[in-house]
């Protein structure tokens, strides 16, 4: 609200701020959100953690924020779709003195 609320009242003003500034407010932040550490930490996570943080940011580099962030999220579905077709449900039969007793485990990216 704050950010819609300055470009709608002073234009001018945010004009006047120098390009350069705002491009080292940028790299900052940027290297902030992808430090060597969180690179690390996705690397432990796995490759169908990793590679997907990858392309995304790479794509983010090499086009303009909506387009990577729609790539990224494109290869991380097709990640989850693969993942889910894998191992999509598994059931699990016990049988007990009162009858037989059926567990159904379905892949992990399954929400309702």
């Amino acid at each position: 609200m704050l950010l819609l609320f300055s470009v709608v009242l002073f234009p001018v003003y945010l004009n006047m701020i120098p390009i350069a500034a705002l491009a080292a407010i940028l790299l900052v932040t940027g290297f902030k959100l992808a430090s060597p550490s969180l690179f690390r930490h996705m690397w432990s996570e796995g490759r169908y953690q990793f590679i997907p943080f990858v392309v995304t940011l790479v794509s983010t580099v090499f086009t303009d924020l909506l387009i990577g962030i729609l790539i990224g999220l494109s290869v991380s579905v097709l990640f989850i779709l693969n993942s889910s077709l894998r191992r999509p449900v598994r059931r699990i039969v016990e049988t007990h003195i009162g009858g037989d007793v059926l567990h159904v485990e379905l892949a992990n990216q399954v929400s309702f």
